[in-house]
This record gives structure tokens, sequence and C-alpha cells, in this order.
């Protein structure tokens, strides 16, 4: 059954493999198995139907604690200019085209909350 995003019903089943497969390109830029797949837990995460996807709920769903989760993501190091460098040469590869342009703007953030007028997406940037 299409959707009117022009996704299949197979798209959705195959997205946790396709996830895992695209997560494992970067996990030796995070030096050790565990944080690897503790980013693995994250992102995952970020992509289930959670209430709020802040870290208590994501590590209840993962099976992990919250703290383990809270250490990976504030303190844990990993080589980021490998992952930079690594997702440039993963869209390269995967989205070649001779007319192909592409924007990646990480800055913004989802806003949540009825209280304010005008909520909206949000930029961390600073002023140009």
């Amino acid at each position: 059954m299409t959707r009117s995003n022009g996704m299949e019903a197979t798209d959705i089943v195959d997205f946790g493999v396709r996830l895992h497969r695209f997560i494992r390109e970067f996990k030796d830029c995070f030096g050790r198995l565990e944080p690897a797949e503790r980013a693995e837990r994250y992102v995952r995460g970020q992509h289930v139907n959670l209430p709020r996807k802040s870290m208590e709920p994501i590590a209840d769903e993962a099976g992990i604690e919250p703290r383990a989760l809270q250490k990976f993501l504030g303190g844990q190091r990993w080589d980021d200019r490998l992952m930079t460098t690594r997702l440039e040469q993963t869209v390269m590869r995967d989205h070649a085209h001779s007319q192909a342009i592409g924007i990646v703007d990480e800055s913004g953030f989802a806003k949540k909350g009825d209280k304010t007028p005008g909520v909206q997406r949000q930029s961390r940037r600073g002023a140009c």
C-alpha cells in the first residue's frame, strides 16, 4: 500500500535493518564497541513512537540505564572529524547525481509548546 508520502509498507519494515547498516558505517568513530552500540540505541530511540524523546524514555525503550545514555551523550569521546568525513562520503556515495544539491544544517531544533505565539523551528546559529 503506497502512502501519501510515497513510502511503501516494506520501506517502514526495512527501516530498522537500513538504520543498523547506516550506523554500522560509523562504528569505528567511537573507538570501542560499547559507545557505538549506545549511539545506535539513541538514534533508534529518536525514531520510535515515544511521547517524549528525552533520555529516560529512550533509555527505557532501549533497555539500558538512563545514566549510561546520559554519560554517552555528555562525556563520551568520539572522532567527530572522522564522523563528518564518513557522513560526507556516505552522502556522496548514496546521493551522487550530476544535478544534485545538498544542504546539511544541523543547527536547528523543533520547539514544542502552545503557550508562545509563533512557536516553530528554532536556530542555534548566531546572527549572520
